[in-house]
């Protein structure tokens, strides 16, 4: 759930991409990561499905389900009832 989470943030946070980073300017990177992940309360679901629904639920939706993955029927509050599917997602990202 924790690794979900941080995969979320940083892929909302444009932070998660091709990996494009020059080794001077990891450091930066990663301190804006931990800056950007930082918890500030917990973030309830909504958060979590907003970032789905912006990145990924275009393509991965129950009507298109490229990937044979639909993450629009799944449920962000109970990842572990779609464990399979979760870890799928994190595989790729």
């Amino acid at each position: 759930m924790i690794a979900l989470r941080l995969v979320l943030a940083l892929t909302g946070a444009g932070l998660l991409q091709a990996p494009t980073v020059s080794p001077a300017s990891y450091e930066t990177v990663r301190d804006r990561a931990h800056a950007q992940a930082a918890p500030q309360g917990t973030p309830d679901a909504s958060s979590y499905r907003a970032i789905l629904d912006r990145y990924c639920v275009t393509c991965h939706n129950a009507r298109l389900r490229t990937g044979n993955l639909a993450l629009d029927v799944l449920s962000v509050d109970h990842v572990g009832e779609d464990a399979a599917a979760w870890e799928k997602v994190l595989q790729k990202l």
